[in-house]
């Protein structure tokens, strides 16, 4: 991606900074490092700011990261109406449906069809 100039491409950087470490310093899962993970990770940095880790998890389909702490207390998060469940769901995500289930996700919150 392009930016304008280099304050703006700081700002970018301090925030891929922020919303990456915490699933690039797992290893317990491989999909992390792949170009195709990372590049929908970094997509939902830039697309979707609002959103917590446990989503951008979700999007990503990295549900092994659902185990971290830093991810795992987002599990019951609502950004736009939707939980991590929901996004889970509605992306057909069965893997991460299935952590958020074994992690204690709160199946009664937000949705985005409420």
């Amino acid at each position: 991606f392009r930016l304008q100039d280099e304050t703006a491409a700081n700002r970018q950087f301090d925030v891929l900074c922020t919303r990456l470490t915490p699933f690039c310093a797992h290893d317990a899962d491989s999909r992390t490092y792949t170009t195709k993970t990372l590049q929908k990770l970094v997509a939902c940095a830039r697309e979707h700011g609002d959103w917590s880790l446990a989503h951008a998890a979700v999007h990503a389909n990295l549900a092994s990261a659902l185990a971290l702490d830093v991810i795992r207390k987002d599990i019951n998060s609502v950004v736009g109406g939707e939980t991590p469940v929901c996004l889970a769901c509605r992306l057909g995500n069965v893997e991460c449906v299935r952590a958020l289930i074994k992690f204690g996700a709160d199946f009664d919150g937000g949705t985005s069809g409420d």
